[in-house]
């Protein structure tokens, strides 16, 4: 699977993206790989989360970017945005 770079962040943010490569099946990522910085590790915990089935993992990742990364900088990167209003709509489409 190709994506464009700008929709990969650290080693776990990204569509299909866990443990620093595409993963086709959950059950394969590699989670001794460590994130890059408190972004990474909230994804991290997202797709674990997804992996395991633990209810409203979108609507959390949303809320902890919102409350303990963007607030950090001023002018943070212009994928937390992107990563907020993804999850977002997900959240309001799909109800998680």
């Amino acid at each position: 699977m190709w994506w464009p770079k700008l929709l990969i962040y650290g080693n776990y943010g990204g569509p299909g993206w866990s443990g620093g490569e595409f993963v086709y099946d959950p059950k394969l990522v590699d989670w001794s790989v460590p994130p890059i910085d408190d972004m990474d590790a909230l994804f991290k915990q997202h797709d674990f989360e997804v992996q395991n089935h633990i209810p409203k993992p979108h609507s959390r990742l949303s809320r902890d970017l919102c409350e303990t990364v963007i607030p950090k900088k001023l002018w943070p990167k212009l994928y937390r945005y992107a990563a907020i209003g993804i999850f977002w709509a997900i959240g309001k489409v799909f109800n998680c």
